[in-house]
């Protein structure tokens, strides 16, 4: 495997396969990020992408999820992306999910169809560092955008963010249908409602009735007004 550095991954997807797509960051100039600092961005030779997914295939033939390396290959345009997805069903027939991270403005150099495609071809989920909506926040760390960038999908109306009872109901759904044990976390701000802990099986019920509770009974425009008034993420 063609492994260039020192390997990051995000904790919360599948720790197997890597694929390293592209090496370092393209910004690379967060205030707060040391991981990248001594490695120039570029994309992977596709010989070398290539000979991975060849090793991955030999190794790992029903591999069903892969996370893409390193920092933000989202940034690479949907005429490279494209290329790679189909080259990773092509050596992984049975891939489902393919996860990759990337910055808000790696999102805006792709159309909504090009995304949609994507999507079309295996990509699943992406991770986006958008740690604040406090441009002044934004300028310290060196972010390289500010908040209006964040939300200038949503303004140009391709984006319809769900209500605060559309969420809970969302996640709800989510968590009747999970069947597998596991440690269920989540990031999201519900008030009343502890959701993260290990052996998720043996509480799923608890969950449930706490968000039906919620949904119910729970103040939601309140809730939808410390949302609206956070200015960090």
């Amino acid at each position: 495997m063609h492994f260039t550095g020192t390997v990051y991954r995000n904790p919360y997807w599948p720790t197997w396969p890597l694929l390293e797509i592209t090496q370092g960051c393209t910004h690379n100039k967060c205030k707060f990020c040391t991981m990248y600092k001594e490695v120039p961005f570029r994309m992977s030779p596709i010989e070398w992408i290539e000979e991975d997914l060849k090793e991955i295939a030999e190794c790992d033939p029903g591999a069903r999820t892969i996370q893409l390396l390193s920092a933000n290959p989202l940034v690479l345009t949907y005429d490279k992306l494209a290329p790679i997805f189909e080259m990773i069903h092509k050596y992984l027939p049975k891939m489902e999910y393919i996860y990759l991270a990337g910055r808000v403005s790696d999102l805006k150099n792709k159309t909504v169809d090009e995304l949609k495609k994507l999507k079309d071809l295996g990509m699943r989920e992406i991770s986006l560092g958008v740690e604040s909506g406090d441009d002044r926040t934004l300028d310290r760390i060196h972010k390289g955008y500010h908040a209006e960038d964040i939300l200038e999908e949503a303004q140009r109306g391709e984006f319809d963010p769900l209500s605060e009872k559309e969420m809970l109901e969302e996640l709800k759904l989510f968590v009747e249908n999970l069947k597998c044990d596991c440690s269920f976390i989540t990031h999201h701000t519900i008030s009343g409602v502890n959701l993260s802990g290990p052996d998720f099986l043996s509480r799923k019920e608890r969950i449930v009735a706490a968000l039906e509770r919620q949904i119910s009974h729970g103040d939601l425009d309140r809730m939808e007004a410390l949302r609206r008034n956070k200015r960090t993420l």
